[in-house]
């Protein structure tokens, strides 16, 4: 499946093809453990999702 089919409205990328495009941007994905639901309320008190960067949507090249 090429790249931008995968990754448009009607696409369903694998895990793989999301992984490589990752990679490429220089991200990756952790799984961490779940905190507990005590220690998440201390430390996570400062943090909100909008703390952390967001990732913007790349363009298609013209071919």
């Amino acid at each position: 499946m090429g790249l931008i089919k995968a990754l448009s409205a009607d696409g369903n990328p694998s895990f793989a093809t999301i992984t490589k495009v990752l990679d490429a941007l220089g991200y990756r994905i952790d799984i961490v453990p779940k905190a507990k639901r005590a220690a998440a309320d201390e430390t996570d008190s400062d943090h909100t999702v909008q703390d952390r960067p967001s990732i913007e949507p790349v363009e298609a090249a013209p071919r």
